[in-house]
């Protein structure tokens, strides 16, 4: 017969009949908590560490690594001293880690490997004033939500004015400018705020505080909204370094115009970001368009000015119509970097993107369109009323046959599905 007891970390195990009567076996290093367990991004804590038969090590030897992990980052605490079962030091929160849980790693010295405790740590939204998502490339556009109730953006400025100030995110000279839409309230993250669109310009990579100015706004007074006041600059920090802009890879944005016909010769200016376009002496980027069949199309550059190349381009007569990628070469990395679908061959028409019918597409139209039709079924009876376009579905750029059959217009038994009898000619079809 065997009895287990569990006393003071130790295992007992009692043996009758057996050489072995009494066997004790120690309880394994654990990991009990960590205080405070819960930190929003920006924060830096002071923390404790408790444990069971931890060996945290000391002065000669090195006092314990601690670390929070989550499925994509890695957040290291610095140890500061250790008393008994306990580990103490400091942790700073990035201000662009990610939300949600993390394990807690800590060394023992004693088996030589880390400790796991799982879950063991929050990084949450804080209830005012941060934002998620909290970083992005430069060059990049998006949606943010911004934590904060009404109240929390509301000032009385410019005499008996009452202002939801502007926003912006600031950092030694360098904004992003932020719409204040803080009168939408929504509920994400288990706190209450706003959603706003930011794009972020071509300023340095770093950490940007989240300012707003208490001057000027719009303006809410006893009557209730009453218009936008400028009453100066105020600028007051609501969360320092609320957001991280990173460094962006070369990235082309656009081309202007991103149309033509062909036998069209244009001047052109591409856009990017982090571009290296060479310079005089080392020549000025190429540049190409090139289809989904690897037609080709160069320009010739002329001149580049910071983040713009400008160039010219010819549009052969025999150029196939459709979308074309867009080609620049960079010369910091020596490798062309592709913008897709950045120009097109023919004024393109998108049904329903621009119109939601294709009767109202050629209603729009001028000679020499396209009007370029998505997969679906549209119920209606079309008349091209003389007018001299091309209709076609999605695979005159896609070459997916899928596209044709899945591409159907419906005239319902009503009467004529497409009508031509108003002098359209050949190029019509």
């Amino acid at each position: 017969t065997t009895d287990f007891i569990d006393s003071g970390g130790l295992t007992v195990d009692f043996s009758i009949n057996t050489p072995n009567i009494l066997s004790i076996t120690p309880a394994p290093p654990t990991i009990i908590s960590i205080s405070p367990s819960q930190a929003s991004p920006g924060q830096n804590l002071s923390v404790t560490i408790s444990g069971a038969n931890m060996d945290f090590g000391d002065q000669w030897s090195g006092i314990s690594t601690f670390r929070l992990q989550d499925a994509n980052q890695t957040i290291y605490g610095t140890s500061n001293s250790t008393s008994g079962n306990d580990l103490y030091g400091d942790i700073s929160i990035p201000s662009n880690a990610s939300y949600g849980y993390y394990d807690l790693d800590v060394w023992d010295y004693g088996s030589n490997q880390w400790v796991t405790k799982d879950s063991a740590f929050e990084i949450t939204l804080s209830s005012s004033y941060a934002m998620m998502p909290n970083a992005a490339e430069q060059g990049e556009s998006l949606q943010v939500f911004i934590s904060g109730n009404t109240s929390s953006f509301f000032s009385w400025s410019c005499g008996i004015e009452g202002i939801y100030g502007n926003f912006r995110l600031y950092d030694n000279g360098n904004v992003i400018p932020v719409t204040n839409n803080v009168q939408s309230q929504v509920n994400q993250y288990g706190v209450n705020g706003f959603l706003t669109n930011i794009t972020i310009p071509n300023v340095p990579a770093g950490t940007y505080d989240l300012e707003i100015n208490n001057c000027s706004g719009f303006s809410f007074g006893f009557g209730g909204y009453e218009g936008y006041v400028n009453c100066g600059d105020c600028w007051t920090t609501l969360a320092a370094n609320a957001f991280t802009v990173t460094q962006s890879p070369p990235k082309v944005f656009s081309i202007t115009p991103n149309n033509g016909s062909p036998g069209d010769n244009l001047s052109v200016a591409i856009s990017g970001i982090n571009m290296d376009f060479g310079n005089q002496w080392s020549g000025i980027s190429t540049f190409r368009l090139q289809d989904i069949n690897g037609q080709n199309i160069y320009g010739t550059s002329t001149s580049a000015v910071g983040d713009s190349l400008f160039g010219n381009i010819s549009i052969p007569t025999t150029a196939s119509y459709g979308y074309y990628d867009l080609d620049v070469w960079n010369y910091g990395t020596s490798q062309w970097v592709r913008k897709d679908s950045a120009f097109t061959v023919g004024n393109y028409i998108h049904v329903p993107l621009d119109f939601t019918t294709i009767q109202a597409a050629i209603n729009a139209s001028n000679n020499g369109d396209s009007i370029l039709v998505a997969p679906g079924t549209y119920h209606e009876n079309i008349n091209f009323n003389g007018k001299n376009v091309f209709l076609t579905s999605n695979y005159h750029i896609s070459k997916d046959p899928n596209d044709i059959v899945q591409t159907i217009i419906d005239g319902s038994g009503a009467s004529t599905v497409v009508i031509f009898n108003n002098g359209e000619d050949s190029t019509t079809y």
